[in-house]
């Protein structure tokens, strides 16, 4: 599978088309990996809490719905909320990490003993735990703990006054700015926290121009998972690396946003949103530049 090239739309927006060497699949989805940090903290929220945010139906009719996915638990087999993955799709860090060395590297573990082998393939590998129960459950303590960096400019009059375009235009209806942590987390470190994630961790319909084919669990192509937007303002130096030699490299910024990297920067990134984020994204562009800069300086302080 290869980018074939980038096709512009008539908002000079571009979206990737894809070329296969085999046979094109019915259903596939191009998908960046998702940010690490803060992970611990966003499993730490109560369950409640999210559920409580649900408007299926929209009865509060502000157009904007947000449903839970709803994921089995691979240890238990019961279902649970879900809070990872673009789709929502894994209940917890574990269920997360497990499922990751297996899909993605082939590695079994007692969560996932079985390899991905999919419904046209048999014999691709062997069934066995191959990576022990003590080292899994130190990745997942390691990646629970990767803490968020600090806000940047907090004291800057333009990107607080972008703070409060952010929550004028709505943004905060899904990209919830405020949450606590519940006093039950099993890592004191992550328990009764404010945090500041900017998500609700809810599936919410991004419009046709989002859409993939491949649905998951409970979530439709056209809906993802709300992601959490605190280190976005640093992510570009993530996806870019840095230059220079040792001890003096500075960051080679790349930005690369939304699940597929099609936005080259934050403001295409806004420009994308459809569906339940329509009246948002339309209140956006139609914003004074001035108003525009601001917004995208809240963002990147974060």
């Amino acid at each position: 599978m290869t980018i074939a090239e980038w096709v512009d739309n008539d908002q000079g927006l571009r979206a990737p088309a894809y070329a296969f060497s085999a046979a094109r699949p019915v259903l596939f989805s191009a998908r960046i990996a998702p940010q690490l940090v803060g992970m611990g903290l966003l499993e730490a929220i109560d369950e409640q809490t999210v559920l409580g945010w649900q408007d299926v139906d929209d009865a509060d009719g502000d157009g904007i719905s947000g449903k839970a996915q709803r994921s089995v638990d691979p240890v238990t087999g019961d279902k649970r909320l879900g809070r990872f993955g673009w789709k929502a799709g894994a209940s917890s860090l574990k269920h997360q990490i497990a499922a990751a060395l297996n899909t993605d590297m082939g590695v079994m573990t007692s969560v996932f003993p079985k390899p991905d082998c999919g419904v046209m393939q048999q014999g691709c590998g062997e069934t066995g735990q191959e990576l022990a129960d003590e080292h899994l459950t130190d990745l997942i303590k390691y990646v629970s703990l990767l803490g968020v960096r600090a806000r940047r400019d907090i004291d800057d009059s333009e990107a607080l006054r972008g703070e409060n375009i952010f929550r004028e235009l709505g943004c905060t209806s899904c990209h919830r700015s405020e949450l606590t942590t519940s006093l039950h987390h099993p890592l004191a470190e992550l328990r009764n926290e404010l945090v500041h994630p900017y998500t609700d961790l809810l599936l919410h319909d991004m419009g046709p121009g989002l859409a993939d084919a491949l649905g998951e669990g409970v979530a439709s192509g056209a809906e993802w998972r709300t992601p959490a937007l605190w280190g976005i303002g640093l992510s570009a130096c993530v996806t870019g690396g840095v230059t220079g030699p040792f001890q003096k490299q500075v960051c080679a910024p790349s930005e690369s946003y939304l699940h597929d990297g099609r936005a080259r920067t934050l403001d295409e990134a806004i420009r994308w949103h459809g569906g339940e984020a329509e009246a948002s994204q339309k209140a956006f562009v139609a914003s004074p530049a001035a108003d525009q800069g601001a917004l995208l300086k809240f963002l990147r302080s974060l």
